[in-house]
């Protein structure tokens, strides 16, 4: 009886050890998205809307281990190029990316008053709108970036006009698809945000 108990306690701790995990915990490689990041966003082309041929977004995004993500970004759109700033925050167990593009185009109009008197006054174009993003990470041994980012952004257009009510007026909307990549895993920070100059 005891020799056929022990041959059962053999085989139940080699079974054991076929299901043992090896290398440590599973996390995930997707999770450490600190580092620096830079994508683009390019619109969906609509051929009712001649602008989502003709638009560009870029940016860089730097993600620290604690605090706001921040960075720059800059649109090519309805003929002018608005710099701004990307900030956002970063979920380490989703890999996700959850930010707020935003960037002003000032210029100035001139027209002529009832009085015939010649008129300057500046005005701020602006882009703004919510990016979403999904960090995953790259599986080839060839691959020069640890991992993509792929999400999609919505970016409103308003040429500065300002309606009754004090809300701006938005002249278009454009719907972006983001593409991108992880430049660096070294942690950029909280608080490094840097404007850009004017």
């Amino acid at each position: 009886m005891k020799a056929i108990l022990g041959s059962l306690l053999c085989l139940v701790l080699l079974a054991a050890e076929c299901f043992a995990i090896k290398g440590g915990p599973p996390y995930p490689a997707s999770t450490n998205i600190v580092g620096t990041c830079a994508g683009v966003l390019q619109p969906t082309f609509d051929p009712t809307d001649p602008f989502s041929a003709n638009s560009l977004g870029v940016f860089t995004l730097g993600v620290p281990s604690t605090g706001a993500s921040t960075g720059n970004f800059l649109m090519f759109t309805r003929g002018r190029v608005f710099g701004g700033t990307i900030q956002g925050v970063t979920d380490p167990n989703k890999a996700t990316i959850s930010a707020l593009i935003s960037a002003t185009f000032t210029y100035t109009l001139n027209f002529t008053d009832s009085t015939g008197t010649l008129q300057t006054i500046d005005v701020t174009a602006s882009v703004t709108g919510p990016l979403a993003a999904k960090v995953t990470p790259t599986r080839s041994p060839f691959a020069v970036s640890s991992a993509l980012l792929q999400g999609s952004a919505v970016a409103y257009i308003s040429n500065g006009g300002v309606q009754v009510n004090g809300d701006p007026t938005i002249d278009g909307t454009l719907s972006l698809q983001v593409a991108g990549f992880k430049q660096s895993s070294v942690d950029p920070g909280a608080g490094t945000l840097v404007p850009p100059s004017p």
